[in-house]
């Protein structure tokens, strides 16, 4: 649609034209979700049909959309967005566009991307999409800033009400191929074998953004998997989220903490009595 109507703008077509590809569109949309439902009722399962959009740091243009959404009568279920804190506004504004629109249309909502930063280093010599610029002043490069950041994401998320769903993380597993000394050596394995987000062929379909941005993976400093695949202690987060449970205890006179963090405690020192390898402390 924004391509249509940045064809419309610089009058490449006319408005009438604009109409009638956009109304095309919608039978498109409206077709893949009839074989949707189709199939759903087929298999006798309950499949939430889920829309995702972007740029939820601009709430008007995001209930616009869903306006449109709801104008054209379109059957979903789930309104879905990405939320990346370097680009996507204030957890604030996620709960309270999240809130909007789960109150005003009915709709279940839900993160369907988001990701943190635990390093600001490259692990195959391509560079990534996040560095030091783009990192919150309240997360560090961490692997506890990354688990942090998730737990908050979560929190702001779930804060929406009964409709919100939750949070999928994208993507924990994307590491990279090839060590960061060897960039020749990996490029060869990217073109053969892919890596990050395309190949130089992808040149072919889509020249101003895949066919400029190929080559390794981009995305290895947010992976919640180091460079040599070995799991972060971050990826616990969902774990110790999934006990939703936070209560103040008092462990001694002068030092509160809550049940998590309890657990975790527990956790440590059990491992060290144990003379056990520990992952890693992570305080939610």
């Amino acid at each position: 649609m924004d391509q249509l109507k940045k064809l419309e703008k610089e009058s490449l077509i006319s408005e009438d034209e604009l109409k009638r590809r956009s109304d095309e569109l919608q039978k498109v949309t409206d077709k893949y979700i009839e074989t949707i439902d189709k199939t759903a009722s087929e298999k006798e399962k309950e499949i939430l049909v889920a829309v995702h959009l972007t740029n939820i740091e601009d709430q008007q243009k995001i209930v616009k959309i869903a306006n449109s959404f709801a104008s054209a009568n379109l059957d979903y279920d789930v309104f879905g967005v990405s939320y990346y804190p370097y680009w996507h506004g204030t957890m604030e504004n996620l709960t309270d566009t999240l809130t909007l629109i789960g109150n005003t249309y009915g709709k279940k909502t839900a993160v369907l991307e988001t990701a943190y930063a635990y390093t600001l280093e490259d692990g195959d010599g391509c560079g990534n999409s996040v560095d030091s610029v783009d990192i919150d002043e309240n997360y560090a490069a961490t692997v506890q800033s990354q688990a942090t950041c998730i737990r908050d994401i979560m929190a702001a998320t779930v804060a929406a009400g009964k409709n919100a769903l939750g949070v999928f993380y994208w993507e924990p597993a994307w590491t990279p191929v090839g060590p960061v000394e060897e960039y020749d050596n990996n490029f060869a394995i990217w073109e053969e074998k892919g890596s990050g987000w395309a190949s130089s062929y992808a040149a072919g379909y889509d020249p101003n953004d895949a066919g400029k941005y190929y080559g390794g993976c981009a995305w290895d400093n947010q992976a919640m998997f180091d460079h040599e695949g070995h799991p972060l202690a971050s990826l616990n987060v969902f774990k110790y989220a999934s006990l939703n449970r936070i209560h103040e205890f008092t462990l001694f006179d002068g030092f509160k903490t809550n049940y998590i963090n309890i657990i975790l405690i527990y956790i440590f020192f059990n491992s060290i009595q144990n003379n056990k390898k520990n992952l890693g402390t992570l305080f939610l």
